[in-house]
């Protein structure tokens, strides 16, 4: 099996280097959020804060 990574699949098939730009930077910022998460249990900071979101819920801890 051949690996591609996303820069080179955008590179070629992708002709506006905007779009290619923003698809970059929408991918490493869900990569950067999944670190945090995945961190946070290490951290010992996915638990509740007992305050309300915006909807009116008081915050859950995250789950694994």
């Amino acid at each position: 099996m051949i690996h591609i990574t996303l820069n080179d699949y955008l590179a070629e098939r992708v002709d506006d280097a905007a779009l290619a730009d923003l698809a970059e930077r929408i991918a490493s910022a869900c990569w950067s959020v999944s670190q945090f998460v995945s961190s946070s249990a290490l951290q010992e900071t996915q638990g509740s804060t007992e305050q309300l979101n915006p909807q009116g819920e008081v915050q859950k801890p995250l789950i694994f």
